[in-house]
Protein backbone atom coordinates (compact mmCIF):
# COMPACT_ATOMS: atom_id res chain seq x y z
CA UNK A 1 0.00 0.00 0.00
CA UNK A 2 2.86 2.39 0.68
CA UNK A 3 4.79 1.70 -2.51
CA UNK A 4 2.48 0.28 -5.18
CA UNK A 5 1.37 -3.11 -6.44
CA UNK A 6 3.25 -6.33 -7.11
CA UNK A 7 2.76 -8.18 -10.36
CA UNK A 8 1.04 -11.55 -10.70
CA UNK A 9 2.70 -12.79 -13.84
CA UNK A 10 1.78 -16.45 -13.32
CA UNK A 11 -1.78 -15.66 -12.20
CA UNK A 12 -1.62 -17.72 -9.00
CA UNK A 13 -2.14 -14.82 -6.53
CA UNK A 14 0.93 -16.04 -4.67
CA UNK A 15 4.61 -15.28 -4.22
CA UNK A 16 6.79 -18.37 -4.00
CA UNK A 17 9.44 -18.37 -1.28
CA UNK A 18 12.25 -20.75 -2.19
CA UNK A 19 14.66 -21.63 0.62
CA UNK A 20 17.86 -22.82 -1.01
CA UNK A 21 21.55 -23.25 -0.13
CA UNK A 22 22.29 -21.44 -3.38
CA UNK A 23 21.65 -18.23 -1.40
CA UNK A 24 24.04 -19.32 1.36
CA UNK A 25 26.76 -19.93 -1.23
CA UNK A 26 26.61 -16.29 -2.34
CA UNK A 27 28.44 -15.37 0.88
CA UNK A 28 32.14 -16.33 0.95
CA UNK A 29 33.17 -18.41 3.95
CA UNK A 30 34.69 -16.32 6.70
CA UNK A 31 32.65 -13.20 5.86
CA UNK A 32 31.49 -10.98 8.70
CA UNK A 33 28.16 -10.31 6.96
CA UNK A 34 25.96 -12.44 4.71
CA UNK A 35 23.42 -12.38 1.90
CA UNK A 36 20.13 -13.61 3.28
CA UNK A 37 17.94 -13.54 0.20
CA UNK A 38 17.07 -11.79 -3.01
CA UNK A 39 14.46 -11.13 -5.69
CA UNK A 40 15.51 -11.69 -9.30
CA UNK A 41 13.84 -9.30 -11.74
CA UNK A 42 14.55 -11.66 -14.62
CA UNK A 43 11.83 -13.95 -13.22
CA UNK A 44 9.28 -11.31 -14.26
CA UNK A 45 10.59 -11.16 -17.83
CA UNK A 46 9.21 -14.43 -19.27
CA UNK A 47 11.00 -14.07 -22.61
CA UNK A 48 14.41 -13.94 -20.93
CA UNK A 49 16.62 -17.03 -20.58
CA UNK A 50 16.47 -18.43 -17.04
CA UNK A 51 13.22 -16.70 -16.12
CA UNK A 52 10.94 -18.62 -13.77
CA UNK A 53 8.00 -16.68 -15.25
CA UNK A 54 6.56 -15.77 -11.88
CA UNK A 55 7.07 -14.06 -8.53
CA UNK A 56 9.76 -15.78 -6.43
CA UNK A 57 11.78 -14.81 -3.36
CA UNK A 58 14.99 -16.74 -2.67
CA UNK A 59 16.12 -17.19 0.93
CA UNK A 60 18.98 -18.93 2.72
CA UNK A 61 18.64 -22.19 4.66
CA UNK A 62 19.89 -23.18 8.12
CA UNK A 63 23.51 -24.33 7.88
CA UNK A 64 24.60 -25.00 11.48
CA UNK A 65 27.95 -26.56 10.53
CA UNK A 66 28.88 -24.09 7.80
CA UNK A 67 28.79 -26.54 4.90
CA UNK A 68 27.73 -23.95 2.32
CA UNK A 69 29.08 -20.73 3.81
CA UNK A 70 29.10 -18.99 7.19
CA UNK A 71 27.26 -20.78 9.99
CA UNK A 72 23.50 -20.18 10.00
CA UNK A 73 21.43 -21.69 12.79
CA UNK A 74 17.71 -22.33 12.44
CA UNK A 75 17.15 -19.56 14.97
CA UNK A 76 19.18 -17.04 12.96
CA UNK A 77 17.26 -17.87 9.77
CA UNK A 78 13.93 -17.44 11.57
CA UNK A 79 15.15 -14.14 12.98
CA UNK A 80 16.53 -12.69 9.74
CA UNK A 81 14.21 -13.92 6.99
CA UNK A 82 11.06 -11.92 7.90
CA UNK A 83 12.81 -8.56 7.38
CA UNK A 84 14.48 -9.90 4.24
CA UNK A 85 11.06 -10.75 2.80
CA UNK A 86 9.73 -7.26 3.54
CA UNK A 87 12.87 -5.82 1.91
CA UNK A 88 12.65 -7.98 -1.21
CA UNK A 89 8.89 -7.43 -1.52
CA UNK A 90 9.61 -3.74 -2.05
CA UNK A 91 12.14 -4.59 -4.77
CA UNK A 92 9.50 -6.78 -6.44
CA UNK A 93 6.92 -3.98 -6.29
CA UNK A 94 9.49 -1.49 -7.59
CA UNK A 95 10.32 -3.72 -10.56
CA UNK A 96 6.64 -4.09 -11.42
CA UNK A 97 5.83 -0.38 -11.09
CA UNK A 98 8.92 0.82 -13.00
CA UNK A 99 9.68 -1.83 -15.59
CA UNK A 100 6.47 -3.75 -16.23
CA UNK A 101 3.84 -1.03 -15.75
CA UNK A 102 5.73 2.08 -16.91
CA UNK A 103 8.26 0.47 -19.26
CA UNK A 104 11.29 2.17 -17.68
CA UNK A 105 14.53 1.48 -19.51
CA UNK A 106 16.23 0.29 -16.33
CA UNK A 107 15.87 -0.22 -12.61
CA UNK A 108 16.13 2.41 -9.89
CA UNK A 109 19.60 3.61 -8.82
CA UNK A 110 21.05 1.17 -6.29
CA UNK A 111 21.31 3.61 -3.38
CA UNK A 112 17.69 4.73 -3.65
CA UNK A 113 16.36 1.26 -4.38
CA UNK A 114 18.06 -0.07 -1.24
CA UNK A 115 16.86 2.89 0.83
CA UNK A 116 13.27 2.22 -0.25
CA UNK A 117 13.59 -1.48 0.57
CA UNK A 118 14.91 -0.66 4.03
CA UNK A 119 11.94 1.67 4.51
CA UNK A 120 9.72 -1.36 3.82
CA UNK A 121 11.34 -3.06 6.82
CA UNK A 122 10.72 0.06 8.90
CA UNK A 123 7.06 0.26 7.88
CA UNK A 124 6.42 -3.30 9.03
CA UNK A 125 8.21 -2.51 12.31
CA UNK A 126 5.93 0.51 12.77
CA UNK A 127 2.88 -1.66 12.17
CA UNK A 128 4.00 -4.00 14.95
CA UNK A 129 4.68 -0.98 17.16
CA UNK A 130 1.06 -0.02 16.64
CA UNK A 131 0.00 -3.43 17.87
CA UNK A 132 2.19 -3.10 20.96
CA UNK A 133 4.40 -5.98 19.75
CA UNK A 134 7.91 -4.66 20.37
CA UNK A 135 9.53 -8.07 19.88
CA UNK A 136 8.22 -8.47 16.34
CA UNK A 137 8.98 -4.83 15.56
CA UNK A 138 12.61 -5.42 16.51
CA UNK A 139 12.86 -8.32 14.02
CA UNK A 140 12.17 -5.87 11.20
CA UNK A 141 14.07 -2.86 12.56
CA UNK A 142 17.38 -4.27 13.83
CA UNK A 143 19.05 -4.70 10.43
CA UNK A 144 18.48 -1.14 9.23
CA UNK A 145 19.50 0.21 12.63
CA UNK A 146 22.77 -1.72 12.46
CA UNK A 147 23.51 -0.33 8.98
CA UNK A 148 22.64 3.20 10.14
CA UNK A 149 25.03 2.89 13.09
CA UNK A 150 27.83 1.79 10.76
CA UNK A 151 27.30 4.96 8.73
CA UNK A 152 27.17 7.21 11.79
CA UNK A 153 30.47 5.85 13.12
CA UNK A 154 32.37 7.50 10.20
CA UNK A 155 29.98 9.59 8.09
CA UNK A 156 32.89 11.54 6.63
CA UNK A 157 34.07 8.42 4.80
CA UNK A 158 30.72 7.34 3.33
CA UNK A 159 28.94 8.49 0.18
CA UNK A 160 25.15 8.49 0.08
CA UNK A 161 25.10 7.98 -3.67
CA UNK A 162 26.71 4.58 -4.29
CA UNK A 163 28.70 4.72 -7.52
CA UNK A 164 30.12 1.19 -7.73
CA UNK A 165 29.35 -2.35 -6.63
CA UNK A 166 26.44 -3.34 -4.42
CA UNK A 167 26.99 -0.72 -1.75
CA UNK A 168 28.61 -1.26 1.64
CA UNK A 169 26.61 -1.59 4.85
CA UNK A 170 27.51 1.99 5.90
CA UNK A 171 26.43 3.29 2.47
CA UNK A 172 23.12 1.50 2.82
CA UNK A 173 22.77 2.95 6.30
CA UNK A 174 23.28 6.43 4.85
CA UNK A 175 20.57 5.83 2.27
CA UNK A 176 18.13 4.59 4.89
CA UNK A 177 18.64 7.60 7.17
CA UNK A 178 18.32 9.99 4.23
CA UNK A 179 15.03 8.48 3.09
CA UNK A 180 13.74 8.41 6.68
CA UNK A 181 14.39 12.17 6.70
CA UNK A 182 12.71 12.74 3.34
CA UNK A 183 9.67 10.70 4.41
CA UNK A 184 9.42 12.67 7.65
CA UNK A 185 9.65 16.02 5.85
CA UNK A 186 7.28 15.25 3.00
CA UNK A 187 4.66 13.06 4.73
CA UNK A 188 1.90 11.71 2.50
CA UNK A 189 2.69 9.43 -0.42
CA UNK A 190 6.38 10.24 -0.94
CA UNK A 191 7.47 6.57 -0.85
CA UNK A 192 4.88 5.67 -3.47
CA UNK A 193 5.81 8.64 -5.63
CA UNK A 194 9.46 7.60 -5.56
CA UNK A 195 8.46 4.07 -6.60
CA UNK A 196 5.78 4.67 -9.23
CA UNK A 197 7.97 6.51 -11.74
CA UNK A 198 10.54 6.06 -14.49
CA UNK A 199 12.84 8.71 -12.97
CA UNK A 200 16.04 7.50 -11.35
CA UNK A 201 18.19 8.36 -8.35
CA UNK A 202 18.88 12.02 -7.61
CA UNK A 203 16.54 13.13 -10.40
CA UNK A 204 13.74 11.09 -8.84
CA UNK A 205 14.27 12.62 -5.41
CA UNK A 206 14.49 16.16 -6.80
CA UNK A 207 11.21 15.70 -8.70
Amino acid sequence: GAFGSPSDLDGNQRIIILFTPAVNRLTPKGSSSFIGGFFYGNDLLPDQTGSNKGEVFYALVPDPTGIYSVVQTKSSVLTNVPAILAHEFMHMINFNERVLVRQAAGQEALWLSEALAQMAEELVARAYDGLGDATSAELFRSGARTRAKKYLQRPDTVSLVVSAGQGSLPERGAGFLFLMYVDDQEKGDILGRLTRTTRTGVTNVEA
